[in-house]
This record gives structure tokens, sequence and C-alpha cells, in this order.
């Protein structure tokens, strides 16, 4: 009787090790999936609360750095994505419209690349993964160091399996944005290549 009750206690501590596992694994495959079908939303920042704080305090020298090193680190973001990721079409939008993001009302809230309104017929209806230049939210490994962060649509941090950070900290300081998307653009790839080869290894296996 003992032996018996151990016996189903291991199994249902590995029951409870394997489930998270498969659940991220098919999370992952329908984001690949989705992303190849859809879209890629990246969050620039927008500081014009802060900045109208520190007007109010008369703060007008940090103001003024503020607005200017938010409109560099936006521009290099903007370029990054637009010379070297292809891996699906990408979009962007301002941080302060991230309610309107997770409430799926995004109607002139979708910039092209030149930061004007993207047409409608260009996003409409198609599913999309959100990204940006943000500290990695824990429970995962590294939490709190700076990267380039992958998203759902809820902008909920996305888990393992799917490659959803590129560290930043490990990247030379003079073209990291660029190299973080880069390497982002390159793991999407050999995810959705691996995710397909998958796929169709499984009608042969059942």
């Amino acid at each position: 009787m003992g032996r018996i009750l151990i016996a189903i206690l291991v199994l249902l501590f590995l029951g409870s090790c394997v489930t998270p596992t498969v659940i991220n694994e098919e999370e992952s495959t329908d984001h690949i999936l989705n992303l190849e079908n859809g879209f890629l939303l990246v969050r620039l920042r927008n500081v014009d609360k802060q900045i109208a704080i520190l007007r109010q305090r008369r703060q007008r020298t940090e103001a003024n750095r503020l607005k200017l090193r938010t409109k560099k680190e936006n521009a290099k973001t903007l370029r990054a994505f637009r010379d070297h990721f292809d891996h699906c079409p990408v979009y962007f939008f301002y941080s302060h419209h991230s309610r309107r993001i997770r409430e799926m009302r995004l109607d002139s809230v979708i910039l092209d690349r030149e930061l004007l309104p993207a047409p409608r017929e260009l996003w409409e209806g198609k599913k999309f993964l959100a990204a940006e230049f943000a500290n990695i939210q824990p429970p995962a490994d590294g939490a709190g160091l700076p990267a380039l962060i992958v998203m759902d649509q809820n902008l909920k941090q996305l888990k393992d399996p799917f490659p959803y950070y590129v560290r930043t900290t490990i990247l030379g300081e003079e073209n990291r944005e660029e190299d973080a998307v880069k390497l982002l653009n390159d793991n999407l790839k050999v995810f959705y290549e691996d995710t397909m080869k998958k796929k169709q290894k499984q009608p042969q296996q059942q």
C-alpha cells in the first residue's frame, strides 16, 4: 500500500512539472504562427506627462534633456526595426496608447515606419505580438535586466520556449538596438522553422 501511494505521488509530481511545459509549447506555437500571418507592434516611449511635471516644477533643463533623450531612443528603435527586421510586417505605437492596444481599439493608434497612421487594410483582422526595449519581468531568468522583450496582445511578457527576449547588456553600446533587433529577427525565423518541422513530423508519429 505504501509503495502504491508513493508511486501515485511521484506521478502527480511529474504531471505538475510536465503540464506547464506542454502548455507553454502550445502557446508558443500559436504565437509564432500568428506572427507569421500577422504583425509585430513595437512600443515607443511617450514621456509627455513626465515633461509636464518637470516644467511645472520649473525644471526646464531636465525636461528638455528628457525630451531629447526619449526622441533619440525612439529614433534608434524605429531605425533598427526599419532596417533590420523582416520576419513579418512591423508597426509602432506610443506607450500612452497601451490601454487602447489591450482593448483592441487600434484606429489611429497603429503607426507605420514614418509614424503616420497605418491604413486599416494592412492590419485589421490580423493577430499580433508586441515588443519593446524594457527590463525583463519576473519570474523569467535575468529578471530586471534590460532587453528587447516580446509580449502578447495584452502586453504581457511571453514565456519559454518562445524566444521572447534578447538581453542588451551582452551587446555593444554603439549599435545595441540594431544588434538586438537583428538577433530577435534571426531567433524568430529559427523558431518558426523549428515549429514547422515539428508540425510536419506530428502526422507521421500518429
